[in-house]
C-alpha cells in the first residue's frame, strides 16, 4: 500500500546527514510491502520509495525474518547513508554505507564476541580497533579481515606487540614487550622471532 509522505520516515535510527531528495513529492511511503534488497533477497519493507522508479529511497527498514534486517537510509534501492545491518548469524553493523557496501566509519559486533570499531572501504575493514573475546585488542590496519601492515596488539596478560603484521601473524619488524618488562626488538616470521 503506497501513501504520500511529507516526512522521510519515523524510524529512530541516529543519522547525521540528509539524503539528496529534491522534493517530498518524489518519494512515497510503503508499509509492509515485499521488496528485494541490493543482493536480491526478499523481505518485508516499511519506509519510503521513489515515486518514479519504485526503488527504496530515503529511510526504511527491510526485515528478512530469521535472515536478518537492514534499517537505515537508501538511495536508488541501495543501502546508502547511515544504517544498521544484522545478518543471519547475529553479526551486526552500525555505520555508513555507499552503494550497498559498508564504507566510512562503523562498528561491527560479531556473534562470537569480537567488536570492531573503525573505517571501512567498500565493504572491507581497513583501519581501527578490534576487541577480542579473551580481553586482548588490536589497533591498526587490516586487509581481507585480518591484521595486516602496522599495528599494536595488547595481549590479555599485559604484553604488547607493536610492529608489522601479515595475515594475522607477527611478520617483519616489531617489538614485543612482555608483562615482566622483558622485550624483544627485531624481525618476526610466521608469528615467531626470526634472527
Amino acid at each position: 500500500v503506497l501513501q504520500s509522505s511529507q516526512q522521510s520516515s519515523t524510524h529512530s535510527i541516529r543519522r547525521s546527514t540528509k539524503l539528496p531528495v529534491s522534493s517530498s513529492s518524489e518519494i512515497v511511503s510503503a508499509k509492509d510491502v515485499r521488496f528485494p534488497d541490493p543482493k536480491g533477497d526478499s523481505g518485508r519493507y516499511i519506509g519510503t520509495v521513489s515515486r518514479h522508479s519504485g526503488a527504496h529511497c530515503g529511510d526504511g527498514c527491510l526485515d528478512f525474518g530469521a535472515r536478518g534486517s537492514y534499517d537505515g537510509q537508501w538511495i536508488h534501492g541501495l543501502w546508502s547513508g547511515y544504517g544498521h545491518l544484522v545478518n543471519q548469524t547475529g553479526d551486526s553493523f552500525e555505520g555508513y554505507f555507499v552503494e550497498g557496501c559498508k564504507h566510512g566509519k562503523g562498528s561491527t559486533g560479531y556473534s562470537d564476541g569480537r567488536v570492531f570499531d573503525g573505517l571501512f572501504r567498500m565493504g572491507e575493514m581497513v583501519e581501527g580497533t578490534m576487541h577480542y573475546q579473551d580481553g586482548g585488542s588490536y589497533v591498526g590496519e587490516f586487509k581481507n579481515g585480518k591484521r595486516h601492515y602496522q599495528g599494536t596488539y595488547n595481549f590479555k596478560d599485559g604484553s604488547v606487540y607493536h610492529g608489522n603484521f601479515r595475515d594475522d601473524r607477527l611478520e617483519g619488524h616489531g617489538q614485543l614487550t612482555w608483562n615482566d618488562v622483558a622485550k624483544y626488538v627485531g624481525e618476526w616470521q610466521n608469528g615467531r622471532r626470526h634472527g
